[in-house]
């Protein structure tokens, strides 16, 4: 996302929390040509995908960062039976701990809904993979003109917040943290894969770039603070 030689920052909430979750819809099986005595899971899931949807565009505010996915279902056994389960993952993102708070709410309160007036059931479990990544106001006011002196004005980019997950944010909600976004790309090199991609690389000299200009940021704060009375 950012050229080799560049570095990207931002004050305040730069990064997601990020929560896995597991979900099951379970049904009662039944031969397709009796379904009124069963409850077909995939029909019931289908439902439910459909509804949590609404919940970015409906449930939160619109100036609320809120990303709610699910990436894989499975369920059923043949093409002659109504499903007794099915199995979802997916993962939800936001930058505020009240939207995600209450996104898990409103995810339990969709699917008690749903499963409950079409005769199934359903278990939902999170996982908390990460924090929001919340850069300390004071701490990059401090880095920036290091940084800016280090690497210059033009390769010092002002990034916007994402929804990427990244666990430095629980070492800032012990000690106030700033957290620096370091360019690896490099277009002309045919580097410009994305993250988590298979054709994913960097350019090395992103490592030369990254200890100058951190070992630049610690120096001066250890400078500031030593002479301090």
């Amino acid at each position: 996302e950012i050229e080799v030689g560049k570095l990207g920052c931002r004050s305040g909430p730069a990064q997601a929390s990020l929560d896995g979750f597991d979900l099951i819809i379970r049904g009662k099986p039944a031969f397709v040509l009796r379904p009124e005595q069963g409850a077909d899971a995939v029909a019931v899931a289908a439902q439910c995908v459909t509804a949590l949807e609404l919940i970015r565009s409906r449930g939160v505010s619109t100036f609320e960062p809120l990303l709610l996915n699910i990436g894989r279902i499975e369920g059923g056994e043949r093409r002659f039976s109504l499903a007794e389960e099915v199995k979802m993952e997916g993962c939800l993102r936001t930058l505020n701990e009240e939207v995600r708070q209450r996104a898990m709410v409103l995810m339990r309160q969709t699917l008690k809904g749903i499963t409950e007036a079409n005769g199934a059931t359903f278990d939902l479990a999170f996982t908390d993979i990460t924090a929001v990544l919340f850069n300390d106001p004071k701490l990059v006011a401090g880095a920036l003109p290091v940084v800016r002196q280090a690497l210059g004005q033009a390769n010092l980019a002002q990034v916007p917040a994402r929804l990427g997950g990244e666990d430095f944010s629980y070492f800032a909600q012990v000690v106030p943290g700033c957290f620096f976004r370091l360019g690896c790309g490099n277009a002309r090199k045919g580097i410009t894969a994305q993250i988590h991609s298979p054709d994913f690389d960097l350019d090395e000299q992103c490592l030369v770039v990254g200890a100058r200009t951190m070992s630049a940021v610690l120096m001066n704060y250890l400078n500031r603070h030593a002479a301090a009375p």
